[in-house]
């Protein structure tokens, strides 16, 4: 499949929209959703409890039912095997990995699991999405603990930046450092930071502090290396980059986090064993029940958004993910090269940054409130066919090109802001 008939495959690439939000949302393609409406209409036929439906969910459309279903839905291989793909394309190594609702979801899930004592400090910077922050106020709610916030907004537009955003976290471990919390890639301005070095620096200080990594913009875009980035939990989410339905959230934890004493991420349902003697993927119970390889609560889960991240996941190991990472940069470049001859653009953190992945931020002069950015964003969709969003404060510009997006998507972002401009 080349990048011409993997955008044939988006609906709204076809009605000519230059979608530039995947970091918000990804697109669903033909193929997701043709699997996700078969499987209804399966269980539609069969009766959602039958146990060759339940079967069908554990152990792929093949093994249950031979030609049964239709369609996409006969390329699903079952949720033990699904989990072992997503084990393997994110390198999770000696991790246990679970199901959730999204990266938000798995963050709060995670330092919830903690047995936090007073006193105890939760660490992030200002540089995080506003969903870090607020579960770090629900924490701090909850128990006597104290946030502290590491200042690092201020460096990306400096000369090594990496090294000064390093330091700038690290200064704030201190001896009753639970918990630190930083972002793989900045959601704002799409920066890769070096986070297997800090958690090195961060393990050196406080051997007992967790890292946990928000890996919200990794999975579908760049590679994902869990065990590589040496931290101690990973939350993602397939709806973004990986074009997969919402509520296909994924969070790793180390097996030696999972074995203290002082953590328990309580959960109901799981999926057994895989054959290769990995654990499975586990669903997070909203009601934290007790852990049963045995029960299973298929009332609560959301099976065709398993069969959607199945299929979505089918696709983007065909482009390949080497192919797809490289893509994006070749798109975020170009587009920063259209964008520089704009007048009253800036690209962040500066034209001359080689681009690391496809997002690409750029602050507009004159546009120094919410409802003109919102009003610019509006404009750019209702006349040119242009989606995209703004974020931050003072705000921004975000358009996220993906591997589904062309030079002509890249195209109309230029003409719209130079028209509106």
């Amino acid at each position: 499949m080349d990048w011409q008939e993997a955008r044939a495959q988006f609906a709204a690439c076809r009605r000519g929209i230059a979608y530039l939000n995947t970091g918000a949302l990804g697109l669903i393609s033909d193929r997701v959703a043709d699997a996700e409406a078969a499987w209804k209409e399966y269980v539609r036929e069969y009766g959602r409890a039958s146990p060759s439906v339940l079967g069908c969910i554990e152990n792929g459309a093949q093994a249950a039912f031979g030609d049964g279903p239709g369609g996409a839905a006969r390329t699903w291989v079952g949720v033990n095997r699904l989990s072992e793909r997503l084990a393997d394309l994110m390198h999770v190594g000696d991790s246990q990995m679970y199901f959730t609702a999204n990266t938000t979801d798995g963050m709060a899930r995670a330092s919830a699991s903690l047995r936090w004592a007073p006193g105890e400090r939760l660490l992030i910077t200002d540089a995080e999405h506003n969903s870090v922050p607020a579960n770090a106020r629900d924490a701090a709610s909850e128990h006597p603990i104290s946030i502290d916030v590491a200042k690092v907004q201020d460096l990306f537009g400096e000369k090594d930046f990496e090294q000064k955003w390093i330091d700038a976290i690290v200064d704030k471990v201190a001896a009753n450092t639970r918990l630190v919390v930083v972002s793989e890639i900045l959601w704002h301005l799409g920066l890769v930071l070096p986070v297997p070095e800090l958690v090195r620096r961060c393990k050196v200080k406080n051997p007992s502090t967790v890292v946990m990594v928000d890996g919200a913009h990794t999975l579908g875009q760049l590679e994902v290396n869990v065990q590589g980035l040496g931290c101690d939990m990973y939350a993602t989410a397939g709806h973004k980059w990986l074009c997969a339905p919402s509520g296909s959230g994924v969070l790793v934890v180390t097996n030696e986090l999972n074995d203290r004493k002082d953590f328990r991420l309580r959960i109901r349902r799981a999926w057994g064993e895989p054959e290769s003697g990995r654990r499975a993927a586990r669903a997070v119970d909203p009601s934290w029940g007790r852990e049963s390889t045995s029960q299973i609560d298929w009332s609560a889960v959301q099976e065709s958004t398993l069969i959607g991240l199945g299929a979505a996941l089918d696709s983007y190991e065909e482009l390949g993910v080497a192919a797809v990472a490289e893509r994006v940069r070749y798109l975020a470049t170009a587009a920063v090269e259209r964008l520089s001859t704009v007048k009253r653009i800036s690209v962040l953190p500066g034209a001359g940054a080689p681009r690391q992945t496809g997002i690409v931020a750029f602050a507009v002069d004159g546009v120094t409130n919410r409802e003109q950015a919102g009003a610019l964003v509006d404009q750019l969709e209702r006349r040119f066919k242009v989606a995209c969003r703004w974020v931050g404060d003072p705000p921004l510009v975000r358009a996220c090109f993906h591997y589904h997006n062309n030079e002509d998507d890249i195209e109309a972002l230029r003409r719209g802001l130079s028209e509106l401009l």
